[in-house]
């Protein structure tokens, strides 16, 4: 929900309401058994909340430079939270936010043109600026660190990705991530940034296959 072309909906984005639409997807689809989760940055946040809370149905969990831990973005949380000028804000600049933190994805976003375009599209949809203000506002600016933790505790496999030049959530912020999983496979992606297996899909795919087969 709030993304690309999805629906929009007026609601609090929170973790619950992705880890629903996870389940939601699954029940609706008719699949049924353990299924194989893959999660990328606030994904990764979703897909381990799932299968922390329902880890009968998670055979495996993939997860690249995922979100989870807090950022320390004090400032532009305060701005966020504001009710009035938090979506005033967003109103205005909101786009423009979005559009130059693409920027920062690719480590060399000059090898892939497309991104920056595929990024800003979405913003020009009704909806999709409220639904990043209201996801900043109840997903973002928590703390789901005791999550990633219980999922370390437990006998699932993980398998853990990082860009060594992320600058959305740094290499340091995925060494405590990393921490807290301390059984995950841990592949560093070296000239990526936060999208590793975007820049090194031939990397990456071979991982991914090895880590589902073994």
């Amino acid at each position: 929900y709030g993304r690309g072309f999805s629906d929009k909906p007026k609601t609090k984005y929170t973790l619950d309401l992705f880890v629903k639409q996870i389940k939601d997807l699954l029940e609706n689809m008719g699949i049924e058994g353990k299924i194989n989760l893959v999660g990328v940055s606030m994904g990764g946040a979703i897909t381990t909340q799932f299968t922390q809370r329902y880890p009968e149905m998670v055979e495996r969990l993939c997860l690249i430079a995922p979100f989870g831990f807090p950022i320390g973005w004090k400032l532009g949380s305060g701005l966020a939270k504001a009710p009035v000028a938090g979506d005033i804000l967003n109103a205005v600049l909101g786009g423009k936010i979005v559009a130059k933190s693409s920027m920062k994805i690719i480590y060399h976003p000059e090898n892939f043109p497309e991104i920056n375009e595929q990024i800003i599209f979405p913003i020009q949809i009704k909806g999709f600026k409220r639904a990043i203000l209201s996801t900043y506002r109840n997903l973002i600016t928590k703390d789901f660190s005791k999550v990633f933790y219980e999922v370390g505790k437990g006998s699932i496999p993980v398998m853990l990705c990082w860009g060594r030049q992320d600058q959305v959530l740094s290499f340091s912020y995925g060494e405590n991530v990393r921490k807290s999983l301390p059984n995950a496979a841990f592949h560093i992606f070296e000239e990526a940034g936060h999208f590793p297996q975007y820049e090194h899909p031939e990397k990456f795919n071979a991982l991914l296959l090895k880590f589902l087969k073994d």
